[in-house]
């Protein structure tokens, strides 16, 4: 019988007496069943869609409504069994995007209000896991003994290149030029890190950027890498 139907059939509903039924759709695809079992629980109607015919087999979707029968048969609810989960699974969907946003937003409202001397902290373990125990000593020292007095305090994201300049131009004075180089190396690379987005929120970072200090420079951080 399925097989005789054609486009003049659109919308015929198809009835057994049992309680199974399908709807034909006919589309650019071709016809097509849509079958689901009526039934009523304590008194409300209820529906359970079974599956489409031909994407899913005419026996099968027998199969499908002989269980679906079985289980009202028992007392069961299948529809709302099933609305039930969706609704679960609707609720649980949206509650962890709540919780995905709610992390966001603290991990930015965090990194807005990072300090370079928090940055070090966090850019040191990493920058320093291929270099000696003696080496990274020392990167330590220059930055706590030059850079945190002048800028350690201040947030990534009000930095400025004259900040560090400065640094490096009392170290130039108190301990010569190859110091002064050694400051700016740090600061070069702590910049590399926050391209890499570790170090500070990217769009807060291109917010700042965009913004020219009152001197005319820029940021001594950059909002670069990969988007």
């Amino acid at each position: 019988m399925l097989l005789k139907l054609n486009a003049a059939d659109h919308g015929r509903i198809l009835n057994d007496g049992t309680g199974l039924s399908g709807k034909v759709y006919a589309g650019t695809k071709g016809i097509s069943v849509h079958f689901r079992y009526r039934y009523r629980f304590q008194g409300e109607p209820r529906e359970m869609p079974l599956g489409a015919w031909p994407k899913i087999a005419l026996d099968a979707i027998r199969a499908n409504f002989e269980e679906t029968k079985l289980r009202v048969e028992r007392g069961g609810d299948p529809a709302g069994q099933k609305k039930a989960v969706a609704q679960k699974i609707q609720i649980e969907q949206a509650q962890l995007e709540q919780q995905q946003e709610l992390a966001e937003q603290q991990r930015e409202q965090a990194e807005q209000q990072l300090t370079v001397h928090a940055m070090f902290e966090d850019w040191h373990p990493e920058a320093m896991i291929d270099n000696t125990p003696q080496g990274a000593q020392q990167v330590r020292r220059m930055f706590e003994l030059h850079l945190l007095p002048q800028v350690g305090t201040l947030r990534v994201l009000d930095t400025k290149p004259p900040d560090t300049a400065r640094s490096a131009a009392i170290a130039a004075v108190r301990e010569g030029h190859a110091t002064a180089m050694q400051i700016m190396e740090i600061r070069h690379s702590l910049q590399r890190w926050a391209e890499c987005g570790k170090g500070i929120a990217r769009t807060e970072a291109q917010r700042a950027l965009a913004q020219d200090d009152d001197e005319g420079g820029g940021r001594w951080y950059k909002a670069g890498g990969k988007p």
